[in-house]
């Protein structure tokens, strides 16, 4: 158990961080053993009412919800219903990819540990297709995989969204209704939904984004049903995520989980990155101190939240936040070194603000550049073409790189999904540089 000095100086150290980031509510929860020794909450809920944020206020989770999947998939297993090497095909015949003979080698386990070949860029097609899940799904007949089955990691929603509806397939039950009732309700997460929308009475935080250093409400926030069993409406107080956390630690009913499973979603299966391998809806690598921690994080379009577990100390830690942020991983990783006897990295501030200014500087070059072609014109100036054709070049390689990898999705059906002003910045800077470009090629 954890002395009081412990956890005061985890209490300062999630109090600092708090000061440092910015953000405007922020809750946290620590469990060790099962039982809950602290839960925080700071600053708001709703920046317009003042609504503190409490405990016991719903945040957004975001991809922490693909943990919840990969349960229901485990659960499913246990009963005998399907096996995780069972070919996708087989609980949804429908399935098929572009590469046609390949359909057949996708697995569940493919899905869940992110190695089904099926690339990031596919998000787009939840966008497409927001209100069916299974729309979304046999939309992909017409994409191609970037790698064999099994290969390697690419992380993919729309493979969430497949084992959302393989769920449903096998229970009978919408995706967020089981959800619900075999993991949440059962855990006693009074204060917590699968589907927000379903919360009515509720107490949860208005999202926010930085947009051009400004702060803003997300209007039409969670508006991708399609992406549910991915992360896109699961709302979680910061109690009742360590106390989901504590579940997966072994801690909770023993009916909801076979042992054997628990320890199968943990344990890591594909690469990821270094030190860092996927497992079944889960991230496992080493801490700094050497500690193995199993966690996932999750972001939406105005809230981040955080759930790690250290297994050998028995540790959960929550920490949600309702504003883009990088603080929520830090703060938790920062936790779990103090009650490792470590001292955590020091207080920073969040640069999300500062990059999203970073729009203002294709608008900027296009207006410096559109200027400088009036002056060049009223002067009868004669322009480098080589460096007028090389700068018109530039700008079209670098939206044209942009687009895939700013909104996962193809270029033709990417610009609409651009913030506003990011679309306008792109717009003058093509505008300009290709006008700079035909005027050196006439003069």
């Amino acid at each position: 158990m954890l002395s009081p000095e412990v956890l005061s100086r985890v209490e300062a150290y999630v109090a600092e961080q708090f000061n440092h980031a910015k953000v405007p509510g922020l809750a946290v929860a620590v469990a060790v053993e099962g039982e809950i020794l602290l839960a925080r909450a700071y600053g708001t809920a709703d920046l317009a009412s003042g609504t503190p944020a409490t405990t016991e206020t719903a945040f957004e989770i975001g991809s922490i919800t693909k943990s919840m999947t990969a349960t229901a998939i485990l659960q499913l297993r246990d009963r005998g219903l399907l096996d995780l090497d069972d070919p996708v095909r087989r609980h949804l015949p429908w399935f098929r990819v572009g590469h046609g003979k390949e359909s057949d080698q996708i697995t569940v386990r493919h899905l869940l540990c992110h190695a089904s070949g099926l690339p990031t860029k596919l998000t787009y097609l939840v966008m497409e297709y927001p209100d069916s899940a299974e729309a979304a799904g046999r939309a992909l007949v017409k994409e191609r995989l970037q790698s064999k089955p099994g290969a390697k990691f690419a992380y993919a929603n729309i493979g969430y969204t497949l084992l959302g509806l393989i769920v449903e397939a096998l229970s009978g039950r919408p995706w967020a209704e089981y959800v619900q009732h075999e993991i949440l309700d059962p855990l006693g997460m009074a204060h917590s939904r699968a589907d927000y929308r379903a919360g009515q009475g509720l107490d949860m935080t208005t999202p926010y984004a930085w947009q051009v250093g400004v702060r803003r409400l997300i209007a039409g926030w969670l508006r991708h049903p399609s992406m549910a069993a991915a992360g896109s409406l699961t709302v979680c107080s910061a109690k009742d995520l360590v106390r989901y956390g504590a579940f997966h630690l072994g801690y909770g009913p023993r009916d909801l989980l076979s042992e054997a499973s628990l320890e199968e979603a943990h344990t890591g299966l594909v690469d990821a990155g270094p030190g860092v391998r996927y497992a079944l809806g889960w991230v496992d690598q080493r801490s700094k101190s050497g500690e193995r921690v199993v966690w996932h994080n999750g972001g939406t379009e105005g809230s981040t939240a955080c759930l790690m577990l250290n297994p050998t100390q028995h540790v959960a830690v929550a920490v949600l936040v309702n504003s883009q942020s990088l603080a929520t991983d830090r703060i938790c990783a920062g936790v779990l070194e103090i009650l490792a006897g470590k001292a955590p990295g020091g207080a920073k501030g969040d640069p999300i603000r500062y990059v999203s200014l970073l729009p203002l500087f294709p608008a900027l070059i296009g207006l410096v550049s559109l200027v400088r072609l009036a002056l060049a014109v009223a002067g009868g100036t004669a322009p480098s073409l080589v460096w007028a054709l090389a700068r018109a070049g530039a700008a079209w390689l670098l939206i044209a790189w942009l687009l895939p990898h700013l909104g996962q999705a193809p270029p033709v059906r990417l610009f609409g999904r651009w913030p506003a002003e990011l679309r306008i910045g792109a717009v003058l800077m093509l505008l300009a540089t290709t006008l700079w470009a035909l005027y050196a090629l006439l003069v």
